[in-house]
């Protein structure tokens, strides 16, 4: 499943690009979050105190759940070792709709008499009652006295209903309410605060909100992908919740923010959902760049003067990340010397083939770039080579 957050500018375009991008057949629900409380300094006089969280995922392969404990079963002595619950008897269908369902349960205990509501049927027919009643699946009035029941009710066992959820026994389907629990914008930021003594990163999300779409999406050691890892939320929730992840980040503060609050996290800090998951610190995590190839040369650029740019043409005209687009025997280096500083650079910018930014695994081998053993084994782990 895919989880992506937004908030009302991109709302309408974003479903639109994600039915086109992952299909209108696999499109989950839209669960909105409220971000902040209401605002008075706001355009138009209304707060947009909401976000929208769109799930897609192959439907066919994917269901939600969550913890629940909704569910009570009893134990009783003529069913010793055997725990069952009660649910409703009826449904709503008219005696039209079902007619077999419309009839009148008689106690064979008392002979009471319990006629069909011709509004809300039987769950069961007719014909199919006996069978119900030698398998002792109908509760009537009486039966037990902690029982509180006016019309009868239906038996399930504990035992089928383990059977038939199987791995999702004890969960129940999730609802677009988000609970109480979830918190806000300002709780994510008090999260921050409380890690590193300031305000680090604007707006984080808090880390009951990830953690609540991790737990409806997935099972102990599965993997989690946050290609946009901000201040680490997402990892710090993971790894307290046992799943293996894998973030992506390309700004500056990884370092300082997000590789930091995960270090803080195997440390045993006792913030967001620690408590929640009985969390006291371990485990590990890889810290991985990727290797540059132009990129590098793109820096240079950026930071070079007069002298230096014309040695950098000479640089590109040579190597490997040279535009397939350009013929190096017509780039006149007279012309180039005439330009700005600030053309020079734009002429060596687009004379970079951008799909050579970062280091190709396919050259992982290619003695140019002095890639270490270690390196390549940790690469060859990672792809599965």
């Amino acid at each position: 499943a895919i989880f992506v957050s937004f908030d009302d500018n991109e709302q309408a375009y974003l479903k639109v690009l994600m039915d086109e991008v992952f299909g209108r057949e696999n499109f989950i629900a839209t669960i909105p979050w409220r971000k902040r409380t209401a605002k008075s300094d706001v355009p138009f006089g209304m707060s947009q105190d909401y976000e929208w969280i769109l799930a897609y995922a192959k439907t066919n392969k994917y269901s939600s759940s969550i913890e629940s404990n909704s569910r009570k079963y009893y134990e009783s002595k003529d069913f010793p070792g055997r725990p069952w619950r009660i649910h409703d008897l009826t449904k709503q269908t008219t005696a039209q709709e079902r007619p077999n369902s419309f009839f009148t349960i008689v106690n064979p205990k008392d002979g009471k008499e319990y006629p069909a509501n011709p509004n809300a049927t039987w769950r069961i027919t007719k014909e199919t009652l006996p069978q119900y009643m030698a398998d002792d699946r109908i509760v009537f009035p009486g039966d037990y006295d902690f029982l509180k029941i006016s019309r009868p009710v239906l038996r399930y066992w504990k035992e089928d209903d383990m059977k038939k959820a199987g791995d999702k026994f004890g969960r129940t389907s999730v609802s677009t309410n988000l609970p109480a629990t979830i918190g806000m914008s300002q709780d994510g930021t008090k999260e921050n605060q409380q890690l590193f003594g300031e305000k680090t990163f604007s707006f984080p999300k808090p880390e009951s909100l990830i953690a609540f779409l991790i737990d409806i999406s997935t099972q102990p050691n599965d993997i989690v992908l946050d290609f946009c890892a901000g201040s680490g939320t997402t990892a710090a929730v993971a790894h307290k919740m046992g799943r293996q992840y894998i973030i992506v980040e390309q700004m500056g503060y990884i370092e300082n923010t997000t590789v930091e609050r995960i270090n803080k996290v195997i440390s045993g800090e006792q913030g967001g959902v620690s408590k929640a998951y009985n969390w006291t610190g371990g485990g590990s995590f890889v810290y991985c760049n990727i290797k540059n190839d132009a990129n590098i040369f793109r820096e240079k650029v950026r930071h070079a003067d007069e002298k230096e740019l014309e040695d950098l043409l000479d640089q590109v005209l040579k190597s490997s990340f040279l535009s397939y687009r350009v013929d190096p025997k017509k780039v006149s280096k007279k012309e180039f010397e005439k330009l700005s500083l600030a053309d020079k650079k734009r002429v060596l910018f687009d004379l970079v083939d951008n799909n050579t930014l970062y280091l190709n695994y396919s050259e992982i081998n290619d003695s140019t770039y002095n890639i270490s053993e270690a390196d390549k084994k940790h690469n060859k782990e990672f792809y599965g080579d």
